[in-house]
Formats: structure tokens, sequence, C-alpha cells
């Protein structure tokens, strides 16, 4: 099966933040990993440069899904999106919920169908904000539970704000089987990584 061996990185080479990345692609374990706002597009750049990773955004999903879940149902796009910024007890907003829970399903497959792809690099779980939005974040137990065998190794993307610092999306935590799955990258580590050359596959 093939395996990838990204250049080291610019600086960083030795660090423990690099220790527990390449250990993570190794293993194929979960990571959250802690990105500084104003680096996430740089990160997404070089984690696929330097390791082959897969962006999955899972905003974009869940956004896909629920334009075919209004399209099966006569409601208009137009009328899905007045529905989110409704008031939460409204009943457009109680019947955008139930379209979103028809959706998650959907978004789950478009994960695991990366996960589950015999292609080297990490699945790089990106734009997470509407599962803490509309209560789900517990979906992602499914990728960071221990005992999951898998076929790639999954990272979510955890933007840190000033109002958002730790293993936390919109304020709501994000659930970890161990503290050990979160790691902060600081700007440095990120743009040591957008530095560092490409992978080299090998099978």
């Amino acid at each position: 099966q093939p395996t990838t061996h990204a250049t080291p990185l610019s600086g960083a080479g030795t660090s423990e933040v690099t220790r527990r990345v390449e250990e993570s692609l190794r293993t194929r374990a979960f990571l959250a990993l802690g990105v500084p706002a104003d680096r996430l597009d740089k990160f997404q750049r070089g984690v696929t440069r330097a390791h082959g990773g897969q962006v999955v955004d899972l905003t974009s999903a869940l956004l896909d899904e629920l334009r075919a879940q209004g399209a099966r149902h006569g409601v208009p796009w137009e009328a899905v999106r007045a529905a989110d910024a409704a008031s939460a007890t409204s009943r457009e907003r109680l019947g955008l919920g139930e379209l979103v829970n028809r959706s998650w399903a959907a978004v789950r497959a478009v994960v695991d169908e990366a996960v589950d792809a015999a292609q080297p690099g990490p699945v790089v779980l990106t734009e997470a904000g509407p599962l803490a939005r509309y209560g789900n974040l517990a979906m992602l137990a499914r990728w960071s539970d221990l005992g999951t065998r898998r076929a790639r190794a999954v990272w979510l993307v955890v933007p840190q704000l000033a109002a958002n610092h730790g293993p936390v999306i919109d304020g709501q935590p994000v659930p970890l089987a161990t503290p050990t799955q979160f790691v902060t990258l600081d700007s440095a580590w990120v743009d040591g990584l957008s530095s560092a050359g490409p992978a080299a596959v090998q099978q």
C-alpha cells in the first residue's frame, strides 16, 4: 500500500508537533489540529503539497445535500437560506433542522468515502462550524474513535481565534477520545509546512 514521506519541515523537523503529525500519518490516526485563523488557507495548501492531503469541506458537503433535500421536498433554496436566519423556535427554522438532520448521513458518506480510499496522505476535514451550529459535533466521534481502523489518517482543522481557543468549534468542545488527539500548530510551523517539499510516494 502506498505510503507518504514528506520532506522534513524547515526549522521544525524534530519538533514535538512534527513528531505527532508524522506518527498520525504512520498509524492513520485522528488529530484535531489547532490552526491559527490567519493561516488556514496556507495550512490547506501546505498539507496538500507536503503530505498529499485530501481536503473535505464539511460545510460544502452539507450545503450540497441540503440543496438536494430541498429539491426532493419541494422547498426552494431561497426558503432554506431564509430559514437559517430565522429565530431558533420559528417554524421555518425547525423545518430547516429536519432537513439538516436528513442530510447528515450524506455528509458522513462523503467523509467515509475519502477515509476509505486507497490513497496516501490524510483526509483533512475543514469548515466544521455547521456541526456545532446544528448540534452534531458528536458525529466527529465516528473518526476520532481509538478502536477504529482507517485506511488514512483523519485531521480536523480547528481554527484558533481569540474567542475560540483550544479544541472547540464555535464555543463547543470537539469530541476527542483522548486529549492527546488535539495538537496546536503555531504560525511558524504552518509556514514551515508550506515551504516543505512535496511528499514522495512509495509503493
